[in-house]
């Protein structure tokens, strides 16, 4: 576990002892069930004669707030569909505007244009953002839940611990997004109580108690290790958008890779699919896991490695 963090475990754990569990098993994608990403990916990005998601320039939405402390643009976008064009499935947000973050380090928006288009990135098996160099970096498991969670509303009452200021809860928000994607300038978000610096930790504080109260993970049972490895496995563990997930539901987080013009990368943001519509059926081996499960997972048994 990270140095910057050590120290506020035993404050961690006195918080995290709030949620109650209902089965001590540490949740992961459940094998054998397929949430149809890939459908899900063909229609956004067939849409407007399979040229993507068009929306106009950024700058008509809420202005993102440069943070030298998290790399880059941290704070909230909403996307608007330009006029004429067909919007992609919104139904997961609810009527509450298209909200998204960045997730790169470091990498600005070019207003080079009032029109950009996106597409989901989704290789099969993961998504990814693409840098200006080609090279990816995979979403994280950790990335996907915080973003669902905030879509579905369920940080909105961590506004007030930010004095009602929408900018300073989006770069929090922002910026612990980023972290979990696990830029390395992002780690400041994990130090609790040390100045300007602490603009992260109530809203990852929250996630790690949400994370257990999804996954039915007892708080009154972790050790400072045990958290340790659940913050390991939410920062670089590499999501997978077609399989189902306790803390995510039937859900699928995808990134979006924005262009200002065909061939340059502007951007990549961050889209949630609501994946209730889709075919995904379990197998019959799967029904036997999901029976078996709250006997035989016992905690801390998944150590997934990560695939670079």
């Amino acid at each position: 576990m990270g140095r910057l963090i050590q120290c506020h475990l035993a404050a961690l754990l006195v918080l995290l002892t709030s949620v109650s569990g209902k089965q001590c098993v540490y949740a992961d994608l459940t094998p054998g069930i397929s949430l149809g990403a890939q459908e899900a990916v063909n229609q956004f990005n067939a849409l407007n004669n399979n040229t993507g998601f068009h929306f106009d320039d950024l700058t008509n939405g809420p202005v993102l707030i440069d943070n030298p402390n998290f790399g880059g643009y941290t704070g909230v976008v909403e996307l608007k569909t330009t006029g004429g064009y067909d919007s992609p499935d919104l139904t997961a947000y609810g009527g509450k505007g298209f909200l998204t973050f960045c997730v790169q380090p470091g990498q600005d928006v070019i207003f080079t244009s009032s029109h950009y288009i996106a597409q989901l990135n989704y290789d099969g098996k993961y998504s990814s953002v693409v840098h200006r160099d080609q090279s990816q970096t995979h979403l994280t498991v950790g990335a996907a839940f915080l973003y669902k969670e905030f879509v579905l509303g369920n940080l909105d009452h961590l506004l007030s611990s930010y004095g009602n200021d929408a900018d300073a809860f989006g770069i929090a928000v922002g910026g612990s997004i980023r972290f979990l994607m696990g830029y390395d300038n992002q780690r400041v978000a994990w130090v609790v109580n040390n100045g300007n610096q602490d603009l992260d930790n109530k809203i990852l504080i929250w996630l790690l108690s949400r994370y257990l109260e999804l996954t039915g993970i007892p708080a009154d049972t972790l050790t400072a290790s045990d958290i340790g490895d659940i913050i390991r496995y939410l920062e670089s563990t590499y999501y997978e958008p077609d399989a189902f997930y306790d803390e995510i539901g039937y859900y699928s987080v995808f990134v979006m890779n924005v262009e200002h013009s065909p061939g340059n990368l502007s951007q990549n943001f961050i889209y949630l699919a609501n994946m209730d519509d889709q075919p995904y059926v379990p197998e019959p081996a799967t029904v036997l896991l999901w029976t078996l499960g709250t006997v035989g997972m016992f905690c801390y048994s998944r150590k997934r490695s990560v695939k670079k």
